[in-house]
């Protein structure tokens, strides 16, 4: 018992003009019996004005009506080859039902792929086995399967981010206001996020580095310097550094430095704030 083949093939780029020369005999191939090339046949006429298979292509990409630009990397045409094992083909040759046969078949592709898109077809019988070479384009008018994807992942993600930010609101109520601390940390201070961890869980963080003072644009070196974060009566939460806010702690720091190179101090403002 035979078989029928269906070989499917997508091609990318700008264009198919290698295949289109195959196809077309522009090109004879080594398998071919330039003698039988002109029992070659086209089964589908072109549109009018429209001469060849790579101008049927552009043809219907340019009059389909689409809006986005067609990048190369997307496949323009779809490679269909339609035949059978050698000795049915034969056998359907011999019965005189060739041309049944490949209606039969055309008609399938415009069917399954829209007549439409179903832009060429080339009856080969100068090979060893009768085949067709078809050439569809795979246009759709409905939503690309991988943008509706997208589309259905982000607003899933943005839902959950929702319900997730919901139940932080909820359930832990002084995380949103520790957020202005924790830029603080991490941008100023370059606090790294196992240090910022560690002070969220509201446990005291020795720290041996030098910490940067916005308000006098310097660094101050701190050595086994214990920081914390305090809960105050109003419920804001406040950066202390050796049990006194930051802002005290740089200024008293300030003040050393001052006195070690022999300058006088002067009274802060103590408007500055985080």
């Amino acid at each position: 018992m035979g078989y029928f083949s269906l070989d499917i093939k997508k091609a990318k780029g700008t264009s198919d003009t290698t295949q289109s020369d195959h196809i077309e005999r522009k090109i004879i191939p080594k398998n071919a019996d330039p003698t039988r090339t002109h029992l070659n046949r086209v089964p589908v006429e072109y549109s009018d004005g429209v001469h060849g298979r790579d101008e049927a292509i552009a043809h219907r990409l340019n009059t389909a009506g689409i809006r986005r630009k067609i990048t190369h990397d997307q496949v323009r045409v779809v490679r269909v080859v339609l035949s059978g094992t050698h000795e049915d083909m034969m056998n359907i040759q011999e019965k005189g039902e060739l041309d049944e046969w490949c209606s039969d078949n055309i008609q399938w592709l415009q069917a399954t792929f829209g007549k439409d898109n179903m832009v060429a077809a080339h009856l080969h019988m100068d090979e060893k086995t009768p085949h067709i070479h078809a050439a569809v384009v795979p246009f759709v008018t409905g939503e690309r399967r991988k943008a509706k994807k997208e589309q259905t992942d982000g607003k899933r993600k943005h839902r959950k981010l929702s319900e997730f930010t919901d139940f932080v609101r909820r359930y832990f109520p002084y995380v949103e206001k520790l957020m202005p601390t924790i830029k603080f940390l991490r941008d100023t201070l370059n606090f790294g996020d196992a240090v910022i961890r560690k002070l969220c869980t509201f446990k005291d963080v020795s720290i041996k580095d030098e910490l940067y003072s916005r308000e006098f644009n310097q660094h101050f070196r701190a050595d086994k310097t214990i920081c914390s974060l305090k809960e105050d009566k109003y419920g804001n939460f406040n950066f202390k550094i050796d049990g006194v806010s930051h802002v005290s702690w740089f200024r008293r720091k300030k003040d050393e430095f001052m006195k070690a190179l022999g300058v006088p101090t002067r009274k802060q403002d103590k408007s500055i704030r985080l």
